[in-house]
């Protein structure tokens, strides 16, 4: 009776945790207030799902609150993943845009302000960030992991503190980006062929162990089963990691 009682109020407490992650992402603008209730509903359906299971099995209330904090943390990563990559793409229209202005007599913050004002959303949040360090240069730099957004803002505080060649300085940056991007394009379409196949060894791979303990048993056979997973995980772990540190760099 004290373990249910202790597994269900450690439940109430994931669903709160849960919920308060959920606003500090609809804060940061992670997520769209529509994406914030499609969350909270399958969490929900979810929740009542496994207080019903609850009666036959703890276990299955355990790996759901684990299930939905890992959930919530990927989320998160791929989202800034991917508003990193959609940034890279679309800052070539905005270097452009600010080289434009600039040649009007606009000067360079004046020309990023007035240039961020017409991009995306989560655009604009990057970019005022990187301009909080161009402008307070002892502020602290972005919390962004990115090799990208750190050469910006090496290249953005070299121009604004050499105003005299700003647009110089803007046009062999945006040059170099260019050859840059192309460079790890071609490099991209030799490995993405490699990752693939990894992808698909690694969905036959699931399959096969699932059929072999489905057929044979856990207990049986369970230190081939793991000897196997962790051979695998390092066969992979040379092929996405080690192979991705073997590339051009630019």
């Amino acid at each position: 009776m004290i373990e249910t009682l202790l597994c269900f109020s450690f439940f109430l407490f994931v669903i709160r945790i849960r919920f308060r992650i959920l606003k500090k992402y609809l804060n940061e603008q992670l997520m769209k207030p529509s994406d914030f209730h499609v969350f909270g509903m399958i969490f929900i359906f979810f929740d009542l799902l496994m207080a019903f299971l609850f009666h036959f099995s703890q276990f299955f209330l355990l790996v759901w609150m684990g299930f939905s904090i890992l959930i919530l943390f990927f989320y998160k990563k791929v989202v800034q993943i991917y508003r990193l990559r959609r940034f890279e793409i679309h800052f070539f229209i905005f270097l452009d845009q600010i080289i434009l202005k600039m040649e009007l007599n606009t000067s360079f913050r004046e020309a990023i302000a007035a240039a961020n004002a017409y991009q995306p959303i989560y655009f604009q949040s990057i970019m005022v960030q990187i301009l909080k360090f161009v402008v307070f240069s002892q502020q602290k730099k972005p919390d962004l992991d990115s090799k990208f957004i750190n050469m910006v803002l090496k290249e953005f505080n070299d121009v604004d503190q050499q105003s005299h060649l700003s647009i110089t300085r803007l046009k062999m940056f945006r040059q170099r980006l260019k050859v840059c991007s192309d460079f790890r394009h071609r490099s991209g379409q030799v490995t993405r062929q490699i990752k693939i196949q990894s992808i698909v060894t690694s969905a036959l791979f699931v399959a096969l162990m699932i059929f072999s303990v489905l057929h044979f048993g856990w207990l049986p056979c369970w230190k081939i089963y793991i000897v196997s997973a962790v051979l695998f995980s390092v066969g992979l772990w040379g092929v996405f990691c080690l192979g991705k540190k073997k590339t051009w760099k630019t």
